[in-house]
């Protein structure tokens, strides 16, 4: 499965990017993959984190190592913006809300931000 991310919590309060680190990935040859390697996402720099997870099993794995152990998903990249087109139904969830979304192209992008009021007692 592929996850977009705008903040650094997921499922839980999951961070799935998981913190700056040295490359753990194979695949850590080119400058690209260094510098996704020692990124710091952040909610307001207008920048989609995107993550993998192969199968449910493994994302499964994935939280719970992600539960203050140090896991973090395999990286794809950071985009200011993403178009995604499929060619058959898939499911796509947006904050909790499933939905099965026939073939289209679905293009994601950071849009403003929003006020979030909290309790300061």
């Amino acid at each position: 499965g592929i996850i977009v991310l705008n903040l650094r919590s997921y499922a839980g309060g999951r961070d799935l990017w998981g913190p700056p680190s040295c490359c753990r990935d194979a695949c850590c040859q080119t400058e690209e993959s260094k510098y996704l390697a020692q990124a710091r996402p952040s909610h307001d720099d207008g920048v989609l984190e995107v993550v993998t997870a192969s199968d449910v099993f493994s994302m499964g794995v994935t939280l719970v190592k992600t539960n203050g152990l140090g896991g973090r998903a395999k990286r794809l990249g950071r985009f200011r913006e993403l178009r995604i087109t499929t060619k058959a139904s898939l499911y796509m969830q947006i904050d909790g809300e499933p939905w099965l979304q026939p073939p289209a192209t679905v293009h994601l992008k950071a849009f403003g931000q929003s006020t979030v009021l909290r309790n300061v007692a």
